[in-house]
């Protein structure tokens, strides 16, 4: 691997994808076409927006090796994002043509036409893959909930039939087919399958055997009715945490830190814990109850783990409640640097990590991270920190069109805090003149 690759991926973990660039085209050069090489440029160039290079660099290495499936997945991914559907189809032609035994590439073309409004033909797509993967968990499942919303009901149960028992598939299976009996007005039915369903459902299935009540009943509904089940699962953790989260995305947040303060006390694994307590935190903070948010993200990190990364979100987290609601700037520096140590290319730490070097008005070190963090996603609250950091150095160009890129991303959502606050930072400037 020539030194100049070595070198781009150093500023690739940096976020520097324009230096990253220049090194990879010349190690590109030096290396003889190599398509690792390749890959990684393809990869540069999709990050910088540079799409006529990417599909180049995908169609050079294909052009050598026309059966090399990174770079044909590539390519995929890369027309399905930027709806190029024409070239999408023929691409997912030839991967279907030298890959007939892979069901992904049927998953891209059912999404493809999920995309553009024709579910019929994305079902005959997932009806391809369930022929090439009938035992694929994944699979079956997309299948079946497709083949539900089409309301295609008689094919539905007559593949439900073939997992109803499955040790595996059979919970979330019978909760299907209970939403199913919904649709059909068989309340009875319904209730009884769906009873089964969480009764036997296991630690991977039980979340989906949750989506299917919500998709028949609604949220309200469905949480009310997982309640009146937990008496059959009097000891797990698992299904308090399912319902507390759904209570949480309905705005039924004593029900969710009730039901969440009870998955604590039953959880006993390290990991399972962090994330209880970490969504205990966030959902303190949701409900401005701040010290409460503290502990909960404390007792996260505090949590002893051979998995650290699971500390990242509190450690974020507690960081960003100092900087923006509790002014205690030199903790948020503190956690922040902790979890940009984890994870330094997250741009959500990034931003929390430069947003309180900001307060701090130490505004070189916050332009440093934030402009990292805008350049992995240019997320408007991270936008709109940058422009107030560069409207504190003087840089008050480069502050106008980054206050005036989030407005535009906003559109009419002018009641949006960052709307507002660029708004009063475009206004800041005009008031100081050119």
């Amino acid at each position: 691997m020539p030194a100049r690759a070595e070198r781009a991926r150093l500023y690739m973990n940096a976020n520097d994808f324009s230096q990253a660039r220049d090194d990879l085209v010349e190690a590109y050069k030096l290396a003889g076409a190599d398509n690792e090489i390749a890959m990684q440029l393809a990869y540069v160039y999709e990050r910088l927006g540079d799409w006529g290079n990417a599909g180049t660099t995908y169609a050079n290495i294909l052009g050598r090796d026309p059966s090399h499936e990174p770079a044909i997945r590539g390519l995929a991914n890369m027309y399905f994002r930027l709806g190029d559907w024409t070239r999408l189809e023929g691409v997912l032609a030839d991967a279907h043509r030298r890959f007939a035994d892979k069901p992904y590439y049927y998953f891209i073309e059912a999404d493809m036409w999920l995309r553009r409004g024709n579910r019929a033909k994305a079902l005959v797509a997932l009806e391809a893959a369930f022929r090439i993967a009938p035992n694929d968990k994944i699979v079956v499942g997309r299948y079946l909930v497709t083949l539900v919303a089409e309301k295609r009901y008689d094919k539905a149960l007559e593949v439900i039939d073939r997992y109803i028992n499955h040790e595996d598939f059979g919970p979330w299976v019978k909760a299907i087919r209970a939403r199913i009996h919904v649709a059909q007005g068989e309340p009875a039915k319904a209730e009884a399958l769906f009873t089964q369903a969480v009764t036997e459902a296991t630690s991977d299935s039980l979340t989906q055997v949750g989506v299917q009540l919500r998709a028949a009943y609604g949220i309200n509904v469905a949480i009310d009715k997982l309640m009146d089940m937990l008496e059959l699962r009097p000891d797990d953790w698992q299904v308090r945490a399912v319902v507390g989260g759904m209570c949480a995305e309905a705005g039924r947040m004593d029900d969710a830190l009730r039901m969440l303060t009870e998955a604590s006390q039953l959880a006993d694994d390290p990991d399972d814990l962090i994330d209880i307590y970490t969504s205990l935190g966030t959902i303190y903070y949701k409900t401005a109850k701040f010290p409460e948010t503290e502990a909960a993200y404390l007792q996260a990190i505090s949590i002893e783990t051979d998995n650290a990364l699971l500390k990242v979100a509190p450690l974020n987290n507690l960081a960003y409640m100092y900087a923006e609601n509790l002014d205690q700037l030199e903790k948020a520096i503190d956690y922040a640097g902790q979890a940009v140590a984890l994870a330094p290319n997250d741009p959500n730490i990034l931003d929390t990590y430069g947003w309180a070097l900001a307060k701090l008005k130490r505004y070189d070190e916050a332009v440093t991270h934030l402009r990292r963090s805008v350049g992995v996603s240019r997320q408007q609250t991270t936008l709109y920190h940058l422009a107030y950091v560069y409207e504190q150095l003087g840089r008050g160009g480069e502050a106008r069109r980054l206050y005036q890129e989030v407005k535009t991303a906003l559109g009419d959502d002018t009641d949006n805090p960052d709307y507002k606050q660029a708004q009063e930072g475009l206004d800041r400037l005009d008031g100081a003149g050119p």
